[in-house]
């Protein structure tokens, strides 16, 4: 099935694990396929009918794009649909999976009940295909700061480090990252994340 987080008996956070049941490489590639995404959603639903979720007590909140999310949609039943979308995968100009990203947006968002954006722009975008359409923006909790601590350059003798953490794509901003590079000499700028072009490749 995956991992299955139960914070409480109203809320469990279930991961499918996509992992094969048969191998899809060789003949019948297409029914092999088919036996490995169809066990999954077997699997899924009956634990859920197990633990007791219900058309009547199940709300289902999907964070596209994502491949599996027809199939829960198709598969799980609820009585609400949450659709939210932190990026918008759409933007990716030349990206082969945009247009996916875009139709699966579009079709979401006309269905479901509310719509949870992170951005002024996507508010902008999707509130006017649905009315019931949220803007709540990132942040971060104050048990997620730390006291500062001693920085390590001090320690090591080297140069204090300006660091980046995060996914590395078409839209990161790299004349920003050279701006700061070039106006911190006495820094050193640190990278940190995949590269997203490489891994949708």
């Amino acid at each position: 099935l995956g991992d299955v987080v139960n914070y409480n008996d109203k809320l469990s956070v279930i991961t499918p694990s996509l992992k094969q049941i048969v191998s899809s490489k060789g003949t019948g590639y297409r029914l092999r396929k088919w036996i490995n995404h169809f066990s999954t959603i077997i699997t899924l639903k009956s634990y859920l009918f197990f633990k007791g979720y219900r058309k009547s007590n199940t709300i289902l909140w999907v964070f596209p794009p994502h491949d599996f999310v027809f199939p829960l949609l198709n598969n799980i039943s609820h009585t609400k649909l949450v659709t939210q979308i932190v990026d918008n995968n759409s933007f990716r100009v030349g990206d082969k999976r945009a247009k996916f990203a875009a139709q699966q947006y579009d079709e979401l968002v006309k269905k479901s009940n509310l719509v949870i954006t992170s951005s002024q722009v996507n508010y902008n975008i999707f509130s006017k295909i649905n009315e019931s359409c949220l803007l709540i923006e990132n942040g971060v909790g104050d048990e997620f700061i730390s006291q500062p601590s001693d920085f390590p350059f001090k320690k090591e003798n080297t140069r204090p480090r300006i660091g980046y953490i995060g996914w590395i794509s078409q839209r990161t901003d790299v004349e920003l990252l050279r701006y700061v590079a070039l106006s911190k000499p006495d820094c050193s700028v640190v990278i940190v994340g995949p590269d997203v072009d490489k891994l949708i490749a």
